[in-house]
């Protein structure tokens, strides 16, 4: 027997996509939350989720800070936090062209283990506590 695992999904540009589907005359296969990652605590209770993936996305938001803070929050204890996003993206284009405002890299601590920095001209940041 196979059960079925339930998946939720938010994106701040969510009612954009579903005008998108209705142009193309498309049905989503499933609908996205209208919610921006900065905003996850209004948008699904505390602890809720047992997994948080975020894709190519991070990068984009205004304050990735208080994205992880976020994705934190509605994370289970336990849970795992997956984020999969290129590694210094915003460099290629000088944090001018597109969506990419941040980069993200990896960097040994002074503690000698690897800690994830989020950087870009005015702003560098550890993200690993």
């Amino acid at each position: 027997s196979t059960s079925k695992v339930p998946v939720a999904s938010a994106d701040g540009l969510a009612r954009f996509y579903l005008q998108l589907h209705d142009v193309l005359g498309h049905s989503p296969p499933a609908v996205p939350v209208q919610c921006p990652v900065e905003a996850l605590h209004r948008c699904f209770p505390h602890q809720h989720f047992d997994v948080v993936y975020i894709r190519n996305a991070l990068d984009h938001v205004m304050d990735p800070l208080l994205a992880l803070r976020q994705m934190l929050e509605v994370l289970r204890p336990g849970g795992w936090l997956l984020l999969r996003h290129a590694r210094n993206e915003g460099v290629p284009g000088q944090f001018q062209l597109g969506l990419h405002q941040w980069a993200f890299d990896i960097f040994d601590g002074s503690d000698g283990a690897p800690h994830f920095i989020i950087w870009n001209p005015s702003l560098r940041a550890d993200g690993t506590s």
